[in-house]
């Protein structure tokens, strides 16, 4: 989802949430109301809902990047500043 580096001081809280939902907005789109039955995501395998396969693993790395950029700063200013940003 996000290659290199970023430095989020140079952004807005709203730039940044408005350009996140830009970006997942397409892959929202392409779940079809028959992948959600029966919890099809849960079984291995089965292929039944290929969409919501894909949106769960961004999901998954885009909480992992907002981990890093709220854990990694050494300083408790900036990792603050970093979660306030993301709240």
């Amino acid at each position: 989802i996000f290659a290199g580096a970023m430095n989020l001081d140079k952004y807005k809280a709203s730039v940044i949430g408005e350009q996140l939902t830009l970006s997942e907005h397409d892959f929202f789109r392409l779940v079809k109301s028959a992948e959600c039955f029966n919890q099809n995501w849960m079984k291995k395998n089965s292929g039944l809902s290929p969409n919501i396969n894909v949106l769960t693993s961004r999901f998954n790395k885009l909480s992992r990047w907002v981990s890093y950029e709220i854990c990694f700063p050494v300083d408790l200013k900036d990792r603050k500043a970093a979660l306030e940003k993301f709240i």
